[in-house]
């Protein structure tokens, strides 16, 4: 009987296909974990990348509205809104990105609702150095609300990275980890072994083509850089006002040729020294030395201006008054690495501030001399004219009939008439200069409605004679003064009832809300003006009528000048037979607002 030979090579292979199996197939489970932890460390990677250009771009707005708040110049406004535009598309990538991550959401949302309070800080800083200059812009600046905002984003932002990093780190152990034991079955097999290093160099391939790109990232990040700075330090040597920069030790690096030329000293000289040794400042009354705003930059870390009457003492020993202000540099992260100290000769400035307060001194003395004349005028006039009326009259009575003849009675009566009315525009103009009279005391809030009541009340003799009626809506309070307010709807409504035509005057008073002003209106059924009049009705004792009509020629006169004090404007629009309207705006306020009640028409008697 034959014995069947057993072939251990073949159970050694077989054994071996069983274990090279076993190992390709925990080879590949092990893999695959490997290929998945991947995108997740990718994901952390681009979260981490994303936060950290959100922080980036929020740093490039602030340093943006910097630059420009502290030189005003385009180059700055540029940089801020650039980041300003940039901002809304990566902080929408990154609420993308985290997703499905709650906790970050939670802080990513923190972060977003801060940057949004900082932008706006930003936002009303620029706008204000735009528009109203650099002093309302630091003012905003100096309430330190932006650097507390900002220092909450950093926090945020610190947060945020490192708990993104530490998922990071968690996700390259896991990996590392699944690495190695894929390498530790790896040398079960070398199949395994070849799979591996077949990964290996396509992860290494992959590895390199990302660092090729990385450099040439890195290297045009770089060129950017270089021009930016090329331009900054182009910027900075034409600028109109003078510049000079430092390092944290307060040692001169930087001045522009401006400031070569107020200090004396040449950049290539100064470079390297105490900033006091270059910039030496003393108070123009006291000769004492001014604390150099640089220096409290440095030391604070804030924008610092220049206390007033401070002279600048050149290397030569000439002095120059200046205005300046200093700003602290921060790097990337934060920490103050110098200051930039900006300063400007004021000279011209200062003669002609000094020519304006000069020149404004001359006209109040003028105005007050004007005043005074013509209260002297008009009180010296009166009393002579009053007298002529007295004697003429006098005469009239005394010997008409029986000295005086008829003709000599009536040119008696006309001089008696031009005295009086010589003294009723005498009257006239005192009234009118009073009128101009609009000081800051006088003005309060003043209701319309009850003013347009009294302006009624004393004309109701008027009124009821005419058989007119007046009436008004809702009327709102207004700043101003009440006298003469009501001297302008008194006049007003005064020339409606004496102008008149063959019905009886129906006369209305409205106010209409503008953006800016108040528009009032007061119309009548009366006899209109004809256009060619209608510009020159509001001149001094300008008559259309001479004496059909009673009265001296200077109510409209005295409306247009009390308007005019109280910054509004006054005009008529009218056709003959058809009535007036005679409008007037008077600038609103705060505190402006209708009247709550609505008011029925007045006056309406038979």
């Amino acid at each position: 009987m034959l014995l069947r030979i057993r072939r251990p090579d073949q159970w050694y292979l077989a054994g071996a296909l069983l274990i090279l199996l076993a190992v390709s197939f925990l080879s590949y489970l092990e893999w695959s974990a490997y290929q998945r932890s991947g995108p997740q460390v990718q994901h952390s990677r681009a979260v981490l990348e994303k936060v950290e250009q959100v922080l980036s771009y929020t740093k490039d707005a602030e340093t943006g509205q910097r630059g420009f708040v502290l030189t005003g110049n385009a180059e700055y406004r540029q940089v801020y809104d650039q980041a300003i535009a940039a901002l809304p598309s990566e902080l929408s990538s990154l609420r993308a990105l985290i997703a499905d991550k709650a906790a970050l959401r939670t802080q990513v949302a923190t972060l977003e609702g801060l940057i949004s309070e900082k932008l706006a800080e930003l936002k009303e800083t620029v706008d204000l150095r735009q528009n109203e200059g650099f002093q309302a812009a630091l003012d905003v600046v100096e309430t330190n609300r932006g650097k507390h905002t900002m220092d909450d984003i950093r926090k945020i932002g610190a947060d945020l990275r490192n708990d993104i990093y530490t998922s990071l780190q968690q996700d390259i152990r896991e990996r590392q980890e699944q690495e190695s034991r894929t390498r530790l079955t790896s040398v079960l097999g070398g199949v395994v072994l070849f799979v591996f290093l077949l990964l290996a160099t396509f992860d290494i391939s992959r590895a390199t083509a990302e660092r090729d790109r990385l450099i040439v990232d890195l290297q045009a990040a770089n060129d950017r850089t270089t021009a930016s700075r090329d331009l900054l330090h182009t910027t900075l040597t034409s600028i109109g006002d003078a510049v000079i920069a430092t390092d944290n030790a307060g040692r001169v690096t930087f001045m522009n040729a401006v400031a070569e030329q107020l200090t004396g000293w040449k950049q290539t000289e100064a470079a390297g020294r105490p900033l006091q040794n270059v910039f030496a400042i003393v108070n123009e009354e006291s000769r004492e030395a001014t604390p150099n705003p640089a220096m409290k930059a440095l030391r604070d870390g804030a924008i610092t201006g220049l206390a007033n009457h401070t002279v600048l003492v050149s290397r030569d020993g000439s002095e120059r008054p200046i205005d300046d202000s200093a700003a602290p540099i921060r790097n990337t992260y934060g920490k103050v690495i110098g200051a930039v100290l900006v300063f400007r000769d004021i000279s011209e400035r200062r003669y002609t501030e000094e020519q304006t307060r000069r020149l404004n001194r001359a006209l109040v003395r003028t105005n007050q001399d004007l005043q005074q004349f013509s209260y002297a005028a008009s009180h010296d006039l009166k009393e002579p004219l009053r007298t002529v009326a007295t004697c003429l009259q006098l005469a009239l009575r005394n010997y008409s009939g029986k000295v005086l003849d008829g003709e000599a009675a009536q040119l008696m009566e006309v001089a008696v008439a031009g005295a009086q009315r010589m003294h009723a525009l005498v009257e006239a103009l005192l009234e009118y200069s009073r009128a101009g009279e609009v000081a800051e005391s006088m003005i309060e809030p003043v209701p319309v409605d009850r003013v347009v009541g009294d302006a009624v009340t004393n004309l109701q003799s008027a009124i009821a004679e005419t058989n007119a009626s007046v009436s008004f809506g809702q009327l709102p309070v207004v700043t101003a003064n009440p006298l003469h307010l009501a001297q302008v709807f008194q006049n007003l409504i005064s020339n409606a009832l004496k102008y008149r035509s063959n019905q009886p005057p129906r006369i209305a008073v409205s106010a209409l809300e503008q953006e800016q002003n108040w528009l009032f209106t007061v119309e009548d059924n009366g006899i209109g003006i004809r256009p060619e009049y209608q510009a020159q009705i509001f001149g001094i004792f300008k008559r259309l009528h001479g004496n059909e009509y009673p009265g001296t020629g200077i109510g409209l006169a005295i409306c247009k000048k009390i308007v005019d004090r109280h910054g509004g404007s006054i005009w008529v629009e009218s056709e003959p037979g058809k009535g007036s309207r005679f409008s007037f705006t008077l600038p609103r306020t705060a505190g402006d607002s209708l009247t709550t009640r609505s008011s029925a028409a007045l006056g309406d008697r038979a």
